[in-house]
């Protein structure tokens, strides 16, 4: 171990320079936190390289984002009320057309037939068409962004040899990226992005455990809200 002031070798884990008389310890230190600022700088170095060069296919990164939103609302908003009503009303008029009971007449199962048969079928039908329709929009959407992929990734292989991967290579991601090792949190990028990645988990937790709470209440009152009007009506019984 040498001393930083006056050179001089000293047995390993001395405190004291036995030349000088200075802190071993504290030029270590100093050393170790010179290091770090310096990585720190390289790497913040390397982000703004990235963030000129994929900052150039920002719209294709905002269009990415967009078709993603809407195929996960589309994949989220499929309604089935068509088929499930057409359904009942199908079972429905079966039912009555079919029945042999003399209370039924004739004019009451043609009305039958119009009421429920007719619509039900016609409810089945369009929902066909609704389905076909809904899933033709989501193919759509997604062969378009695959193919906004596709140019993203071969803009990210000709960059060469990148310090992240292809997902975090939109210029946003990199700025947080770069934020978070400016402002101490991280040395490097790969422990930025660990540290983000930790982030967004404890928020989905923070989220979840908020909502959770929330139906807890919710459900803690409309018990007590239960109880107090079964207490009402007590002196009813």
């Amino acid at each position: 171990m040498y001393c930083n002031n006056c050179g001089m070798q000293n047995p390993d884990g001395a405190t004291y320079c036995n030349g000088c008389g200075k802190s071993i310890t504290a030029n270590t230190e100093k050393d170790s936190f010179n290091e770090r600022k310096s990585n720190r700088n390289s790497e913040i170095i390397e982000l703004e390289r990235m963030i000129r060069y994929f900052s150039k296919m920002s719209d294709k990164y905002d269009e990415y984002d967009r078709l993603t939103s809407k195929i996960n609302l589309y994949s989220k908003g499929k309604h089935h009320a068509l088929l499930v009503w057409g359904i009942i009303l199908l079972a429905i008029g079966t039912f009555v057309f079919s029945a042999t009971t003399s209370q039924l007449s004739n004019d009451l199962k043609v009305l039958a037939a119009i009421v429920c048969l007719i619509p039900g079928a016609g409810m089945i039908v369009g929902y066909i068409f609704y389905s076909r329709n809904f899933d033709r929009n989501i193919y759509n959407l997604t062969e378009k962004r695959d193919k906004i992929a596709d140019e993203l990734m071969k803009y990210y292989e000709d960059y060469g040899i990148c310090s992240v991967g292809a997902k975090y290579t939109n210029p946003t991601n990199l700025s947080i990226i770069k934020d978070t090792i400016q402002s101490g949190r991280a040395d490097t990028i790969k422990e930025a992005i660990n540290v983000l990645i930790d982030d967004t988990y404890r928020n989905k937790m923070q989220q979840l455990a908020t909502q959770t709470a929330a139906n807890t209440a919710a459900t803690a009152r409309a018990t007590k809200a239960t109880a107090v009007f079964s207490a009402a009506n007590f002196f009813l019984k």
